[in-house]
Formats: C-alpha cells, structure tokens, sequence
C-alpha cells in the first residue's frame, strides 16, 4: 500500500484508526503546531480541530487533503521516525562564539516518544520498500546506501476561496542510512512536470543525499567493491 501509493489502502488505514486516534497522532507529531525553530517567521500550518470534522474527514485527512503542513513539520516527522519515534526539535544555530569560546546554543534534540521503538522500526522497513525496485520512489535511491522515505503528491489549494485548482506540489521526503540514520532531507517542487513526486522529487532527493552523504563521510550501508 505505501510503496505502490494507495490512496484507497490509506483512506482504508485511516478509517479504521478511527478519528480519535488520527487526531491525536496528528498533533503528536506536531502538525497544526510550530515546531519552535529558531529563524523567524515560522508558522503553525493548518488542521482542524476534530470537532470540526465532519463525516468524510478522516477519509481525506488520510490521503493529505484538507489540511497544510510545513515543509520542516513534515521533514521533522520524518526526523521523528529515523529516530527511533522521538519527537525532532529543530534548530539552525549550534553554538556562539564569545570572548570565553563557543557557547552551546542548547536549541533543539529529541523529545518525548510519539512512537514506540518497534513500530518505528517496522515503518522504516516499510518507507524503504518504497525506494526498492517496484516502489513509487525507486528513483530516490542512492548506490550503496539505504534509503526510506515516501513520495508525495498534493493538490494546491485555491488561494481566494475553498477547494482545489490545478496545480500540484511534488514531494519526497526521506533519510538514510536506513541502519543508523544521519540525514533526513526533503525535497518540495512546485508545479513540476510531470506532477508526480516519484518521478521529480525523488531524483533530486537522490542527487542532494548521495552528496551529503560523502560529504559527511558516512559510511555505505553495503560494501563497496
């Protein structure tokens, strides 16, 4: 369901999660919520709150519609699931310099579980079908590595009034190594063609991974002859 990008398997997932639980996975992962970054003008993104529900939510909700997330929300979910199900803190500066040496800026690091360990470790086995032959995102894979991560597609909202235009959002999200994750990365295209996040995001993803990765001298997943 998640490597081939089933809407109807999603929306089937979703409904029998029920909408108590959708609802309160969203916001432990955050969603509707900033994530407290230190750079200015970061926002919240939007979800309903479940007395806003209404009978068709949870099917929509599921699939991505009717909703909006920002793009560091969801690359910190992604953070979320690599770490083991910890919840991310992001953060741009490290450390000041002062006349005593560099200060720890102590911004950031790992929060509370949204997650048990296990059901992360089953979700990242089940992302990283998604880069292997057959899967949606296949074109995001990096030689040597293993990669997890997902593919996405989303209708834009229409900017003056409710529902949906044309235009389409391509995304991949993902990290590696699959075995000891060191980098989440996201790629967000705006109204590439084709749409579809599989066959524009991924590339690139794979193009921005594979460089950060040697990089930051990681080691490869699989020897390399």
């Amino acid at each position: 369901m998640i490597s081939k990008s089933s809407n109807v398997g999603t929306i089937k997932v979703g409904l029998q999660l029920g909408e108590d639980r959708l609802a309160k996975y969203l916001d432990k992962f955050g969603l509707g919520h900033k994530t407290g970054v230190d750079f200015p003008g970061e926002v919240s993104g939007i979800v309903p709150s479940l007395g806003e529900w209404s009978g068709t939510t949870a099917a929509t909700i599921s699939i991505g519609q009717g909703i909006s997330l920002t793009p560091l929300q969801l690359a910190c979910v992604a953070g979320t699931v690599a770490n083991g199900g910890r919840r991310i803190y992001p953060h741009f500066l490290k450390a000041t310099a002062t006349e005593k040496g560099m200060t720890d800026a102590e911004f950031g690091g790992l929060g509370e579980e949204v997650l048990p360990e296990g059901a992360s470790a089953e979700l990242t086995n089940i992302l990283e079908q998604v880069v292997t032959s057959g899967g949606t995102g296949q074109k995001a894979a990096v030689k040597y590595y293993r990669v997890a991560g997902k593919t996405g597609t989303a209708r834009k909202p229409l900017a003056k009034s409710k529902g949906y235009g044309g235009g389409y959002m391509a995304t991949f999200v993902g990290f590696a190594p699959v075995e000891k994750p060191k980098i989440v990365c996201l790629v967000v295209l705006d109204e590439p063609s084709p749409i579809w996040g599989g066959e524009t995001s991924a590339p690139l993803f794979s193009k921005i991974m594979e460089f950060a990765l040697h990089k930051m001298n990681i080691p490869p997943s699989v020897p390399v002859e």
